[in-house]
């Protein structure tokens, strides 16, 4: 081999008790035994029926609130200081 060749580095797991392919654990380890399934969204009994909707507030009800314009129109901005006629100093 040339000097400024080198030798590429052993591949992990690639040692005499390594599995048949690069990275697998040996094959006299145990597998890991299972756990239990996960379930992201939950048991369908923990999740409750959806009930009536509840009948809309009278206009006249104080317990109503206001409706509100969800983009109001923004307040008018001051005027910008004017412009200096000398050069900024740096």
């Amino acid at each position: 081999m040339h000097p400024l060749e080198h030798a590429p580095a052993p591949l992990r797991g690639s040692g005499p008790h390594a599995g048949p392919f690069p990275g697998t654990p040996e094959p006299t380890r145990p597998p890991r035994p299972p756990g239990p399934p996960i379930d992201p969204i939950g048991d369908p009994e923990d999740v409750p029926d959806p009930g009536p909707d509840l009948p809309p507030l009278p206009d006249d009800d104080p317990r109503r609130e206001p409706r509100r314009d969800p983009f109001p129109d923004p307040e008018p901005v001051d005027d910008p200081a004017p412009l200096r006629d000398d050069p900024v100093q740096t």
